[in-house]
This record gives C-alpha cells, structure tokens and sequence, in this order.
C-alpha cells in the first residue's frame, strides 16, 4: 500500500522523533519535550520544553537544534509563579504561533505569539476554574481556530474561535465530551476524539457542526493529525504494550464505516 505524504513529530519519553517515508529517527535527546508542531515550509518544529514545574514554547530546526525559546515561564522567585505553554500550532502563514497558557489565568487560557518570541496576547479564554482550553488547531483561512473548550460544569466540546471579533461557537455536541481538534489542510472537516465512558474514538465533523462521521470504532484511539495532502489521518492507538501510532485513508467522499487503520510506527 502507499505510503503517506510528509513527516510526522511525535514524542516518545520525552525526545521527540519524526517519521518519513517509513523510516523514524530521533531528532531531540536528554531534554523532556511535548506536542511538536511543524511549521508551514516544514523547516522547524514548535514545541514545549518541559521543566520540573513550568514549560516554555521552543522553536527547533528540522533536525531538532534548538533555535529560539519563545517564553520564560520559570518563577524566578517562588515555585508558584511558574507557568505553562504548551500545544503550540502555527498559523498558515507562519507569522503566528497559537498555544496555551496559564500566565494570567488559572485556567489555560489561548495565547499566540510570533516565531521570534514578540508579541505575545492572549487570544480567547472560556471562564476560569473550570479547565480552560486545550489543543489549538488552524482553519486554512487564518481567520479562526478550532480549541476543545473546558467549561465550568460542562463536558468538553470543540469550539470555534474567532480572535479578531471575540466569537465563538461550538461545533460539537458530544454526550461525555470531545477534544483532540484537528483542522483539515482543506478546511472541510474538523477531526476530533469522542470520549464514551472508557471509549475514545476519532470522529470528522464539519465546522459548522453538521455531518460529523465516527471513523475509528476500537474505543482506544486519539490525538488525530492530517497529512499535509488531506489524504490520510494519524492517531495514537493504545497497544498492549503502548501507544501505536495508526493512518486511515481519507477518501474525498464521507467515510462509510469506522476502520481500525493500520500501524505506522509502533
């Protein structure tokens, strides 16, 4: 069978590792990082680096060469003004960094900042003490980002926010909750992780809500990724043994049934 278009950064104990063309690789070693995100030209990676009781929002090279730390969450005088940055997402374009954050909030609340480290703001919170968002994706446009939004008495859904006017609208209506956002390459679906009960599976929906399509069935799926093309969808399955990472085709009609997908990297 073919094989999918582009690299894929994923994290394995704390280093993180790219996988092309069937091969995997690690590109980082010794420090602790989470949620790489590739930049649009594919030439860096965005990503957390971890520490004991902070995080901060890095920019590496392709082959994982620390080029610019973009935060400075470390409390300088007491543990308890540390803060987090994490889940970053580049914007189209590439001039605009989303990710959350918890620097004047209780909550992680959006936040997007340029590749240089200028111009932090935050962008959209949804209340406070009551969780916050999470997983920052892009619409192709530039204009709106889809978040899972953790309201106060609420389960998660995925909501859609438009930074400029201060909008937003949720797109699903999940009984025990979605999250897990993904925007498709060409804005037609949302790809996001259904929770029921102990079940998680990986569903599409269109931004405006409507026709949403279970694509994954297992119950122990999550954290969908497209392929640069659209043509293929990446999620972590929980092995035996830990998590695989699997790829379902994505055909331009609506998916018919959920498939189990097969494994790329395990």
């Amino acid at each position: 069978e073919p094989l999918p278009a582009g690299r894929l950064a994923f994290v394995v104990g704390g280093d993180i590792w790219q996988w092309e063309d069937g091969q995997v690789r690690p590109l980082t070693s010794g420090e602790r990082f989470e949620g790489p995100a590739w930049s649009p030209d594919g030439t860096r990676l965005a990503a957390s680096l971890v520490g004991v009781n902070h995080s901060d929002l890095v920019v590496l090279s392709a082959d994982g060469e620390l080029l610019a730390r973009l935060t400075n969450n470390r409390g300088q005088r007491r543990i308890q003004d540390s803060d987090w940055a994490r889940l970053p997402a580049w914007s189209p374009d590439g001039e605009r960094i989303a990710y959350v954050s918890d620097v004047r909030t209780y909550d992680l609340a959006l936040w997007s900042i340029a590749p240089d480290g200028s111009a932090p703001r935050q962008l959209f919170q949804a209340g406070d003490y009551g969780g916050g968002v999470d997983r920052p994706t892009w619409a192709p446009n530039g204009t709106d980002l889809a978040v899972a939004a953790f309201r106060r008495g609420e389960v998660s859904q995925i909501e859609v926010v438009t930074p400029a006017t201060g909008r937003y609208r949720a797109v699903t209506q999940a009984a025990n909750g979605a999250y897990d956002p993904a925007w498709s390459p060409n804005g037609e679906w949302i790809a996001y992780t259904a929770r029921d009960g102990a079940h998680h599976d990986i569903w599409l929906v269109h931004p405006d809500g409507s026709g949403t399509v279970q694509v994954t069935s297992t119950g122990r799926n999550r954290m969908p990724a497209w392929s640069p093309d659209g043509r293929w969808l990446a999620f972590f399955t929980l092995a035996e043994n830990g998590f695989d990472i699997r790829v379902l085709p994505i055909p331009e009609e609506v998916p018919t049934a959920p498939a189990t997908g097969r494994v790329l990297v395990s």
